[in-house]
Formats: C-alpha cells, sequence, structure tokens
C-alpha cells in the first residue's frame, strides 16, 4: 500500500491530516517512538543531542490549529514514518513549500522561445558536443549532469543552437527550472507549463487548471511544433518529468547537479571538468594571452590546482586580467580564496544547502583526512557510522555531484569541493569532533594494515605490533589484503604521516614497512619513517626507535645514499644492544652488513652477517636465519668462495619456503642464478632467474623485478641474442628509474653498456658505463662501480684508447683487492693483458693474463670475454 501523498494539501491543517495518515498507515507508533526514531537517526548523522527535539514537540506535529510548524521537524517525523525513501520524502518538501507559502515564489517563472546566446568562442569538448548533438538528432535527448561550475548551461546552450542551425524550422522552449537558487524556491512546473502553452498560442482561457490537464495540452502542441526544449537548473525527475514533451520529433535537453534516472527516454551525459589544454585555453581568453604564455608551467599548475573547473577557471582569469601587476606566480597560495571569493563558494553552498544535516556532515568529514578518495569502510569509520548506511550516503553526495566516482567503490572530492567543505566544518563541527573522527579513521587504518599485512607477509607477524580491537572485517585473502594495499597506501602513509596522533604514526609506519620496501615505495617509505621516527622520540618508545632507525635506513640505502644509511643502521645496532632487543640488533647487523658489502668491505660484512645468524639462531628467528643466511652467500661469493655461497643460499632458500617469504625466496634465487652464471651453467642461471622474475611479478617487487630482467638480459647476451637482452635490459632500467633504485640504474647501464660493445655500438657503450661510474660514485657503492671500471677498460680498449682502459681496470683492480672481490681482480688483470696487448706490450700483457687465468682457474670458473 503507498504512503499517503500529501500533494492536494493547501493549509497547515490540512498538512497535518496527512501526516496523521501517515502515522496510520505506518502502524500507529507512538510519539515516543517516533521519538526515538528520529534521535536515533540525529545520532547517525553526528547532530548533537541539544539538537534532538523533546517528545512534547515531536507531539505537536500532529496537533491541529498550529500556525507554522517547523518544515526540517516535519520532514524527520515523516522520515521516522516512512523511511528514507527518496519520493515520498520529496513529496513532502513540496508540499511543505506550497502550504507554507513558497509556492508563490516558485510561480515566478522565466520561460523563453529562444535560447540565451551563445558563447562567442565555445572552447573545446568537441567530443562531449557531438555526441551531444547527436542523442539531440537521433533520441529524446540527453541529461547533462556534472558539479557546480562544470559548464552544464553553456554546453546545453552551445548543443542547442546546433541543432537549431541543421534545422532552422523548430521552435524553442527554454526554462530556468531554479533547482539550485540561493534567491527562492525550485520553479513550479505548474507555472512552467502555463509559460510554456502561452509561448505554444494557447489563450490564457483556454490553459487548463489541473498539472495532468496542462501536460496533455503541452504535449500535444509541442509535438506539432518539433520543438526543442531546453530545461536548465533541473532539481529533480519530479519537477522536470511534466516538461517533457514525450514526442519523437522534440528533443529535450536538461541539465542538473543531481543524476536524474527515472526520466523515461532520457540518458544522463557526465560533463567532465576540462581538459589540460582547454583549461589554459580559458585563462588565455578571460585573462590575456600575454599573462599566460609568459608562464605556461605556473598557469598550468593554476589550473591543475584550481582542478580544471570552468567556473573556477574564469574568476581566476578575470582576476589575473583585473589585477596586471600580480606575477603568475604569487596566484598558486591564495587560489582556492580567491576562487571562492570569486563565486565557487555559492555555487558549491546551493547544492550543499539541499542536503539534509547527516549528508551535510558528512560531507565536511570527508574533507578532514588528507587522501584523494575514500571507501565505505573508512568513510564509516570517519563518521562513526555502519558502512552500508555510509555507502548510501556516499552514493547520495556522488549522484548530487559533490562527490567524484574515480573508481568502482571509491569516492573523492574534487579539490574546490574540499575547499568548501573544509572551511563549512571550521564553521560547522567543533573542533573535538573532526579529531574524533580522524582518530576513528586512523583505528581503521591501522586494523585494516594489520590484517592485510598478515596476510600478504605471514612470515613477520610475530615482528609486527598487535593492534587490539576490530573496528570491522578487512581483506581475508592475500589477493584482496594485496588488491586493498595498493588501492589505499597512498591514504594511509598520508593520514598517518599526519601530526597529532604519534602512536598512530608509529604503529602503521611498523607495521606497513616491509610492503613499502618490497614494492620499492622508497619516497613514500622516507616520509613515513622520518615522521615514525618524530612520533617515537615523542613517545619516548626507545624500542620503536630501534624499528624506525632501521626502516628509515633501508630506505635510504635504496635511495643510494649509502652513507645516511649506515649512519641509522649503527644508531639502531647500538640503541637495540642498549635496550636488550635482540631481534633488531640481529636486523641492524644484517643492515650494516649490506652496507659493508656494497662499499667492497666484503670481509666486515660477512661478520656482520655471522653474528645476525648467530642471534636468529638464538632468539629462533627463522625470517632473520633466512636472511642472513641470504647475506652470508652473497659476501661468500663475492670473495670467490661458490660452492660455499651456494650452500648459504640453498638452506636459506629452504627456510624461506617453509615460512613463506616469497620476497627472500626471490633474491634467494636470483642470487643463486648470478654464481651459476659466473659457473658457466647458463641454462640454470636463466631458470632461477626467470623463477625470480615470476615471484617479483606476482609480490608487484619492481625493483627485484628489474633486478631479475637484467640478469636474464645478461644470459641472453652470453647466449647471442642481443634483441632480447636489450628488450630485458631496457625494461629494466625503466623500473629501476621510476622505483628511484640508483643501485639497479647502475647495474643495468654497464649491463647496457657491455651489449652495446658486443654489437660495435662504441660510444653507447661508453657512455652507458660512464654514466653508471657516476652513479655509482654519487652513491659510494663500490660494488657498481668496479663492475661498471672493468666494463669502461674492456669498452675503452675496443674503442682504441689502451691507455685510458689501463687506468680504469687498475682503480678496477685496487678496489676489489681492497674488498676481497677476486673475480673482479680476475677480470682487471684479464683487461689490463688487453689493453696493453692492444699498446703492443706483450711482456705485460702476458703476465697480466697468466695471473688472470690463474685466479679463474683457482676460483673454478671459466674466464669471460674481455
Amino acid at each position: 500500500m503507498r504512503a499517503p501523498d500529501p500533494e492536494h494539501a493547501r493549509t497547515v491543517d490540512e498538512l497535518i491530516g496527512e501526516l496523521r495518515s501517515l502515522k496510520v498507515w505506518a502502524g500507529g507508533p507512538s510519539i515516543t517512538t517516533v521519538t526515538q526514531r528520529i534521535h536515533a537517526a540525529r545520532h547517525a548523522a553526528g547532530i548533537p543531542e541539544s539538537e534532538w527535539p523533546a517528545r512534547a514537540t515531536v507531539g505537536d506535529c500532529f496537533r491541529l490549529g498550529r500556525r507554522r510548524p517547523s518544515p526540517d521537524l516535519i520532514l524527520a517525523v515523516v522520515r521516522a514514518l516512512a523511511g528514507d525513501d527518496p519520493p515520498v520524502l520529496l513529496r513532502w518538501r513540496q508540499a511543505l513549500a506550497l502550504v507554507l507559502g513558497e509556492r508563490g515564489a516558485a510561480g515566478c517563472v522565466g520561460a523563453w522561445d529562444r535560447l540565451p546566446a551563445d558563447a562567442a568562442a565555445f572552447i573545446g569538448r568537441a567530443r562531449l558536443v557531438q555526441r551531444v548533438t547527436d542523442r539531440c538528432r537521433t533520441s529524446a535527448g540527453a541529461v547533462l549532469t556534472g558539479m557546480a561550475g562544470v559548464g552544464k548551461t553553456a554546453l546545453a546552450v552551445h548543443v542547442g543552437h546546433r541543432v537549431l542551425a541543421a534545422d532552422g524550422d523548430r521552435k524553442t522552449l527554454f526554462a530556468d527550472l531554479r533547482g539550485f537558487d540561493p534567491e527562492g524556491p525550485p520553479a513550479d512546473p505548474y507555472a512552467v507549463l502555463e509559460s510554456f502553452l502561452r509561448l505554444l498560442g494557447v489563450p490564457g482561457a483556454a490553459i487548463p487548471k489541473t498539472v495532468e490537464g496542462r501536460t496533455a495540452l503541452y504535449r500535444r502542441r509541442v509535438a506539432e511544433t518539433r520543438a526543442l526544449v531546453v530545461l536548465d537548473n533541473v532539481l529533480d525527475d519530479r519537477q522536470a518529468e511534466p516538461l517533457l514533451p514525450r514526442a519523437p520529433s522534440c528533443p529535450v535537453l536538461l541539465t542538473s547537479r543531481t543524476a536524474l534516472r527515472r526520466l523515461p527516454g532520457m540518458r544522463g551525459v557526465s560533463v567532465p571538468v576540462f581538459t589540460p589544454a582547454e583549461s589554459l585555453t580559458l585563462l588565455r581568453r578571460t585573462a590575456g594571452a600575454d599573462r599566460v604564455d609568459a608562464d605556461p608551467a605556473t598557469a598550468a599548475r593554476i589550473a591543475a590546482l584550481l582542478g580544471r573547473l570552468p567556473l573556477a577557471l574564469s574568476i581566476i582569469g578575470r582576476h589575473l586580467r583585473d589585477h596586471p601587476d600580480w606575477p603568475l606566480a604569487d596566484y598558486p597560495a591564495p587560489l582556492a580564496e580567491l576562487a571562492m571569493e570569486g563565486g565557487v563558494r555559492a555555487a558549491i553552498a546551493l547544492s550543499d544547502r539541499g542536503l539534509d544535516a547527516g549528508l551535510r556532515r558528512l560531507l565536511r568529514l570527508l574533507a578532514q583526512p588528507p587522501g584523494r578518495d575514500i571507501d565505505a569502510a573508512a568513510a564509516a569509520a570517519l563518521a562513526g557510522q555502519d558502512p552500508d548506511g555510509t555507502r548510501d550516503r556516499l552514493e547520495t553526495l556522488a549522484t548530487a555531484h559533490l562527490l567524484t566516482r574515480p573508481a568502482p567503490g571509491r569516492y573523492g572530492l574534487h579539490d574546490l569541493v574540499r575547499a568548501y567543505a573544509a572551511e563549512r566544518a571550521r564553521l560547522d563541527e567543533p573542533g573535538s569532533r573532526a579529531h574524533d573522527a580522524v582518530t576513528r579513521l586512523l583505528d581503521h587504518y591501522r586494523h585494516r594494515v594489520a590484517v592485510a599485512m598478515d596476510l600478504v607477509y605471514p612470515y613477520e607477524k610475530d615482528r609486527r605490533p598487535a593492534v587490539a580491537g576490530s573496528p570491522g572485517p578487512g581483506p581475508v585473502t592475500a589477493e584482496a589484503a594485496r588488491d586493498w594495499l595498493d588501492a589505499e597506501e597512498a591514504n594511509v602513509v598520508a593520514a598517518a604521516a599526519r601530526p597529532g596522533r604519534p602512536r598512530h604514526t608509529a604503529d602503521i609506519a611498523m607495521l606497513l614497512w616491509r610492503h613499502l620496501h618490497v614494492m620499492g615505495r622508497t619516497t613514500v617509505a622516507v616520509t613515513l619513517h622520518e615522521r615514525a621516527l618524530e612520533a617515537v622520540a615523542e613517545l619516548g618508545d626507545r624500542a620503536g626507535e630501534v624499528h624506525a632507525l632501521n626502516h628509515l635506513g633501508g630506505a635510504r640505502w635504496k635511495q643510494g645514499r649509502i652513507e645516511e644509511a649506515q649512519r641509522l643502521f649503527a644508531r639502531a645496532l647500538g640503541l637495540a644492544r642498549e635496550t636488550g632487543d635482540r631481534v633488531n640488533e640481529g636486523r641492524a647487523l644484517n643492515n650494516l652488513g649490506i652496507v659493508h658489502e656494497r662499499q667492497r668491505r666484503t670481509r666486515e660484512a660477512l661478520a656482520c652477517y655471522e653474528q645476525a645468524m648467530a642471534i636468529a639462531r638464538e632468539v629462533g628467528d627463522r625470517a632473520g636465519r633466512s636472511r642472513a643466511g641470504c647475506n652470508i652467500g652473497n659476501a661468500c661469493a663475492a670473495l670467490g668462495r661458490y660452492a660455499e655461497a651456494l650452500g648459504q643460499f640453498r638452506g636459506a632458500l629452504a627456510i624461506a619456503r617453509e615460512i613463506g617469504d616469497r620476497a627472500n625466496e626471490a633474491y634467494l634465487l636470483n642470487n643463486i642464478g648470478n654464481v651459476l652464471r659466473r659457473q658457466d651453467h647458463r641454462a640454470e642461471a636463466l631458470d632461477h632467474f626467470r623463477r625470480a622474475l615470476a615471484i617479483g611479478q606476482e609480490l608487484g617487487d619492481r625493483e627485484y623485478t628489474g633486478h631479475a630482467l637484467t640478469n636474464i638480459g645478461a644470459v641472453h647476451q652470453q647466449l647471442g641474442r642481443p634483441g632480447e637482452a636489450e628488450d630485458c635490459h631496457r625494461r629494466a632500467l625503466g623500473i629501476a628509474r621510476d622505483v628511484g633504485s640508483r643501485t639497479t640504474e647502475g647495474f643495468v647501464l654497464t649491463n647496457l653498456g657491455t651489449l652495446d660493445r658486443q654489437r660495435g655500438r662504441l660510444a653507447d657503450a661508453l657512455g652507458h658505463h660512464r654514466e653508471a661510474l657516476a652513479i655509482a660514485r654519487e652513491i659510494g657503492d663500490r660494488y657498481v662501480e668496479i663492475e661498471a671500471l672493468n666494463n669502461l677498460g674492456s669498452a675503452l680498449t675496443q674503442a682504441g684508447a689502451p691507455g685510458e682502459a689501463i687506468d680504469a681496470h687498475r682503480r678496477a683492480m685496487s678496489l676489489a683487492a681492497e674488498g676481497g672481490e677476486r673475480y673482479e681482480q680476475a677480470r682487471a688483470l684479464a683487461g689490463l693483458g688487453a689493453a696493453h696487448e692492444a699498446r703492443d706490450e706483450p711482456g705485460e700483457a702476458r703476465g697480466h693474463r697468466r695471473r688472470a687465468s690463474a685466479l679463474f682457474g683457482e676460483l673454478g670458473v671459466p674466464e669471460p670475454a674481455t
């Protein structure tokens, strides 16, 4: 049974009579029950208890003889009786407007038999214009929807002029329905129909007295004219439906800030913001081409900061034109305030005004966190509401074009809507309430990160902080957890890095570090771990400080800032020993060993790794044992102890597989492949590299994907497949530069140089080797420096510069001897032999080659081509 309709109420008593009928229809709940429902709704919307109506006040809503009831309270009663049914609420809202005296203003309608003037030079949107024009020619027309200021009316008018230009016999009907007008209520369809009928030639005496009669006559008459009907600024479906011609020959263009989904035959067309090029065109036209062309980069930044919203661009363009003494570079700081003052605030406020209290509060809270978008679960935590109800409210805000939908299930704020909502939040929300909302959001993020990390990286579960409470279910599979981390990483880090909640910052940094490390999110990791280091100092958390130092050191290491990483690891080691934290002592030792190894202090590195292994065994840290074994193997390989290295790698690999440490499994497969390649077991090496690549891609570990790719490329070089080798190296180089791994970039460049030399492209080879050498010296990576020097020396010999080659090989020889790197010593000796032979110095050449052959023999590996 349909709810009673208040449409025919014309007095307050008639409206109250309809409200009583609605109460009967709803099952006759008591006034107490109705009051409790209203209180529950206001509590869910975050409205303070001081603003909840008393039972007697609610009861007065049903009393006859009242002069002017509160519209908001009447609607709250309707909602308590009929639920959040949009059509029912809309009918009551319109009935209230009529009964309380707003219908007179609603009957003042602007309707014309012509379109407003078209823009002198309409900007861009060629495809969208053609799409809407085609819909007007082939179907009922289109509903243009979009946020305030996006240019819906300008687009509708422009398309309308195109349609009329193609068919001059059409009549035109245009009306501004004032759906979001600050000066008065929306236009009454009853009055619009009267205006349209008069424009169609119907005498006033012949115009019917009912909406139904007027609609029927309008549709008969307009069908005879093939008119183009343009309805601008539509509030909702109910307002527009009587005004649709429903005639195949009469296209309709509607504009609205809300999605109109219940109009028969009408299709919605979303109007986006401008493209970067269109934005600059608008700025040039409003501000003057000289102003914009003098500093196009800053102009483009201004457009981006305004979210490329046409209204905002026009406002700032006019300000630029009117203030020629303002340099363009001074605009970014006050930009949002200038746009707001110029008219954006008023435009957005019209959409905001039509929201109920709960939606307005949610919009303001969504402006509090720094992330670019949010899902329903996070928004529910922010608002302190249930996810299902919050999802419905988010959809309502998106339908009103106050939120965007950047991806399925995700919601965002245009930058200027965010500025408006943040401004209103400072005025409408107590500071403590906004603080509590962000705290709930961080609780939610901390819990979800903990759940996701346990699924994706289960082998380190006992090394992460325990998170109390359960603000809701999280992902349940490793794949879903990885997807969640990818989607939310930026939001979580941005929220956690803000000052004011040090416990959340420290916990989230400790929880998330492995993911950031594996995924190569180095810049993000530095930002978060620097804040975490400040947070643990603020908390006086010395155990947390050890974690933060280790994690920040790892991020700095990945950036190639090796000396800074070394200082951080040394601090972590000292503090771990001081506090008796044996697990983190082992981690710091492993990390320091890696630094020593890259600096080619291999024996010092090995000592660190062996201490780390002893601690891992002592405390039962299997993940630590696996990683220490991996590192010991690397040091043994550098010292030419290949059998021992393979033994360490394979033992560590078995542990990694047992505990599910897929990242370390990939590292170990890669390292085993490197030893096998030196031993000239090419097929086995290629198999290991490919398995490492598959795991790296599975995990999304881009840095190790790059490592595996360049190693695969090196094997292809050995096998005489230069095209496949170059493809692998180029892909690896792109990844290394993308994730900011300078060490990997240096490796790949010197591998590319070797390939260039094999293909006779000596200029390219020298360039790549020198670039690799510069990177190695910049970051202090002796490992890359030695290899680049030897490769450069070979290229110089081939290029006819044996003197320079000798210098390069001697420097490589010195560094390799200093670090005990016997394989690169042998390569340097072989390179010196080739360079002296090129200088026609056979005695020196033979001497170096004999020493090289002897050293390769001791290592049990074949001599590579120089």
